[in-house]
């Protein structure tokens, strides 16, 4: 298992839960990241940053799978209990419902 850790300067780091050992250390983003969530037992996880990006990665792929421009300063991010989409919410107070595979917002609440 892992955990994740989001920084000031956009820098992700990915850790090795039974022994705390570094995996990955990257900068993805130009703004601080603001939310991050794991869908229930997946290899990937999405995290949003201040500048209104979301990211998807793939841990075992080591990769950058998808990234999209949001609206607006991401405040959180939910996956859904299948991982088949996610819920994020924004500083203008909007909430978007997000499908995963074509990574695109299906609707969004004010």
């Amino acid at each position: 298992s892992y955990f994740v850790t989001g920084h000031q300067d956009g820098m992700i780091k990915i850790w090795n839960a039974s022994d705390n050992s570094l995996i990955i250390e990257n900068k993805f983003a130009d703004a601080p990241i603001t939310a991050i969530d794991f869908p229930n037992e997946k290899q990937y996880f999405a995290f949003g940053d201040a500048f209104g990006n979301i990211f998807l990665y793939s841990i075992p792929q080591k990769k950058l799978l998808k990234r999209k421009k949001s609206a607006s300063f991401i405040t959180s991010l939910s996956f859904t209990k299948n991982g088949n989409g996610f819920i994020s919410s924004h500083k203008d107070n909007r909430i978007r419902f997000w499908n995963l595979d074509k990574m695109y917002y299906n609707s969004y609440c004010d």
